[in-house]
């Protein structure tokens, strides 16, 4: 009888545990590089234009995240503050203080499209139905 219950534990074990959504443990938690962007932009909720681009300029629009949960972003902007991130299997809040220039606080709500090892793909979509979605990629740097 105890080596049929403890097959059955062992069973139950075995067949109840599935592989990790997030093997190895994929982190935002690294230096990216933003390599390309693609702008929609919309009238009356219509998409009216695409337009993409690419990043080829070292050092521009990186993202630096850390552990804290502060990051870095490495723009024209900058802050007395560090802005910081909350984040989930899908999504990212970035919350921004006021910078330094006079901008006012801000935060974003963006959608993970992607995250790999290698590869971060972030959404930003639009504020309202006459605005514009942003999908941002970046390469990891380390």
């Amino acid at each position: 009888m105890k080596k049929a219950l403890m097959a059955i534990v062992l069973l139950s074990v075995f067949f109840g545990c599935k592989k990790s959504d997030n093997p190895g443990g994929v982190t935002l938690v690294g230096k990216w590089h933003l390599i390309a962007d693609t702008v929609q932009t919309y009238t009356a909720g219509a998409l009216v234009k695409t337009e993409t681009g690419s990043n080829t300029k070292a050092g521009y629009s990186d993202l630096q995240f850390y552990r804290t949960g502060e990051f870095d972003i490495y723009n024209t902007e900058t802050y007395a503050n560090k802005p910081t991130y909350t984040s989930s299997e899908s999504s990212l809040t970035l919350s921004y203080p006021a910078s330094e220039a006079g901008a006012p606080a801000r935060t974003q709500n963006v959608t993970i499209k992607a995250l790999t090892e290698t590869r971060l793909l972030l959404y930003y979509p639009p504020v309202s139905t006459n605005g514009q979605a942003i999908t941002f990629d970046f390469v990891k740097l380390n």
